[in-house]
């Protein structure tokens, strides 16, 4: 959050207190977690705009800072689904604000992946704004390209600052070299895709999804990757999942706990109309734009559970 509030002159928010703000938020809406057992999602949105009241083209004097939660699903399932290149649109131009989270950047490309979805093509991949030959970023999550030579494996993500960056392909990553796989941040080369042996978007709300096929209509090349999650996608898929579920040892620092006293207010203010309600079982939370020090998962005890 703080990368993409510094593109829009916004001032930093201090990492404990986001964090704090974020526990606050799960905490208070314990019942909307999903059961342990799920593949459903707690959705956490951090947000931060200027709120002051001027006309001015200046940085606002006032900010307003909120915690939203929602309960969901990934994004887009778990299925393999076919993607496409955008041809007749450019999500972000060169040394432009591409690379940050911010108002705008998404609801421009609705108009195009609406049109994708009647072709067929339920994800769309964007290219570089300046040559078109070139891998930035899926419309709704990033990319990632998966070799195999033999034994070993190669995990290629682009390297772009039009591409905002994300903590679960950083997951991604970092589990990939904790497997021993060969870790490449680097310009993809959209002639590249022909060779990968796996293709996954990754992000928060899409977690891992695998690309079934991937299109460029005005060339006419498809390059297929096949009808079933691939080995090495399934591997992290299920590696993530279970760091999240406390199935498998954290070794990244990414988990933290939301405890009881994470419902409170400050001191000078009481909390009168919660109460807590006991259930033994940890469930998964998703965050979405948490500070890159902050880790990827946040896990959530039941027992924080609220009632209003």
């Amino acid at each position: 959050m703080n990368v993409s509030a510094s593109y829009v002159s916004i001032p930093e928010i201090p990492q404990d207190h986001f964090m704090k703000c974020v526990k606050m938020a799960v905490a208070r809406n314990g019942e909307w977690v999903a059961p342990h057992s799920s593949e459903a999602l707690l959705y956490i949105r951090p947000l931060v705009f200027g709120s002051s009241g001027h006309l001015s083209l200046t940085a606002p004097t006032e900010y307003t800072f909120a915690v939203f939660t929602q309960p969901g699903t990934t994004y887009h399932g778990i299925q393999p689904l076919p993607a496409c290149v955008i041809e007749d649109f450019d999500r972000a131009a060169p040394r432009g604000t591409g690379g940050a989270k911010v108002g705008g950047n998404y609801a421009p490309v609705i108009r195009h992946t609406d049109k994708a979805r009647t072709q067929g093509y339920h994800v769309t991949l964007h290219l570089d704004a300046q040559t078109r030959t070139c891998i930035e970023e899926f419309s709704t999550s990033g990319f990632i390209g998966i070799k195999k030579f033999g034994e070993q494996v190669v995990v290629v993500v682009p390297d772009s600052k039009n591409i905002v960056q994300s903590i679960t392909s950083d997951s991604c990553l970092a589990l990939a070299k904790s497997f021993g796989w060969r870790v490449e941040k680097r310009e993809i080369a959209w002639s590249e895709c022909k060779f990968f042996d796996e293709v996954v978007a990754v992000g928060t709300a899409a977690s891992l999804l695998p690309i079934r096929l991937l299109a460029r209509p005005s060339t006419e090349e498809k390059f297929v990757y096949g009808e079933t999650t691939g080995e090495c996608t399934l591997k992290l898929q299920s590696a993530l999942r279970n760091i999240m579920r406390g199935k498998m040892e954290d070794r990244f620092g990414w988990v933290d706990v939301v405890k009881e006293e994470d419902l409170l207010l400050p001191k000078e203010e009481k909390v009168e109309d919660f109460v807590l309600s006991g259930v033994n079982a940890e469930l998964p939370v998703m965050i979405d734009d948490v500070h890159e020090k902050s880790g990827a998962v946040v896990s959530a005890p039941v027992e924080v559970q609220v009632e209003a």
